[in-house]
């Protein structure tokens, strides 16, 4: 949503809000990390205690092994944690292109220098995915496309979309996703071309291809948008490796797990991709967005039909 469909009084809140942001964002980093973050955790966790029942039921379930007091200190983490989350994404409004790629370091990016063709990177809810809009790569002839779903409170939805444009993001709704990619497969015309950031760990719309797989032990519904566009348009993807290394620093590494060639099994791509952020989520834990009603789908009888033929050690 353009600012110019936003009503007078949005249009006015919007102003609002990102004057506010914008004041925080100019403090130094060591009074946000000193003073705004432990406020922002007490404010959030202790006394909105912002669904603090959605991620005990999630870290129970998932970490059924662990003790009480293993999941109590990996919730305050977490919390902890989602605090600087904010403050990195409002950090943003402020934030050069050239010191966001001082904090995000990149390994494995050397391929693009050879491979002409668009890629996909797929990552999830997990470090400050809202800095990838600003990747930065060695080789700068790529535009940053960030797919995302469309916020209900538009006035919220503009100003994510204008920090992504901010820091060189091409924000593109995930229901125009194929038409940007059909319009844009030769390039953009200044010769760019596509590197697509795909959040993939959001529980799908009902009306998308899906599927039920494994994931932190739990029968958990992935849609297989970003294997479809690989698979379609013979476009390679990545996983992202993201090693949290500080307030808003990032060492991001890049590992393929389709070449954009290889024949395999429908699905099989989604499979590899939820595999390893299933680890990732595992070595730590605190940094993936468990407030996400990532398990609310229903796993009804037809579900569970093509779950247990996947997975037949599982039937009840």
């Amino acid at each position: 949503m353009s600012k110019s469909r936003l009503s007078i009084p949005q249009r006015i809140l919007y102003y609002i809000s990102l004057s506010f942001m914008y004041l925080i964002a100019i403090l130094p980093d060591f009074i946000l990390v000193a003073v705004f973050k432990p406020l922002i955790y007490l404010l959030v966790y202790r006394v909105a205690r912002y669904r603090v029942k959605v991620v005990r039921d999630n870290l129970i379930k998932c970490f059924p092994e662990k003790t009480p007091r293993e999941l109590r200190t990996i919730e305050r983490k977490f919390y902890f944690f989602f605090a600087e989350l904010i403050l990195n994404v409002v950090n943003m409004l402020t934030m050069s292109r050239r010191k966001l790629r001082r904090l995000l370091t990149v390994e494995g990016d050397e391929v693009f220098t050879t491979d002409p063709r668009h890629a996909i990177i797929v990552t999830a809810h997990f470090g400050c995915w809202e800095m990838l809009a600003g990747f930065p790569m060695r080789n700068h002839r790529f535009k940053n496309v960030c797919v995302y779903h469309e916020l209900e409170n538009p006035v919220a939805d503009e100003i994510m979309r204008y920090i992504r444009e901010r820091v060189g993001g091409v924000p593109v709704e995930r229901r125009e996703v194929l038409r940007h990619y059909i319009a844009n497969r030769n390039g953009y015309p200044d010769g760019d071309r596509m590197l697509w950031g795909m959040i993939s760990d959001q529980t799908p719309a009902r009306d998308l291809k899906h599927h039920w797989l494994r994931f932190m032990g739990r029968p958990t519904v992935f849609a297989r948008g970003s294997e479809y566009m690989a698979v379609k348009f013979g476009t390679p993807i990545y996983f992202l490796w993201v090693e949290h290394r500080g307030f808003g620093r990032y060492h991001y590494r890049l590992e393929q797990i389709y070449d954009g060639v290889e024949q395999l099994p429908e699905y099989e791509i989604t499979t590899r991709y939820a595999a390893l952020l299933e680890q990732q989520i595992r070595q730590q834990p605190e940094l993936w967005l468990w407030t996400h009603r990532r398990w609310k789908r229903v796993f009804g009888a037809e579900a569970q039909q093509s779950y247990y033929e996947r997975y037949p050690e599982e039937r009840p």
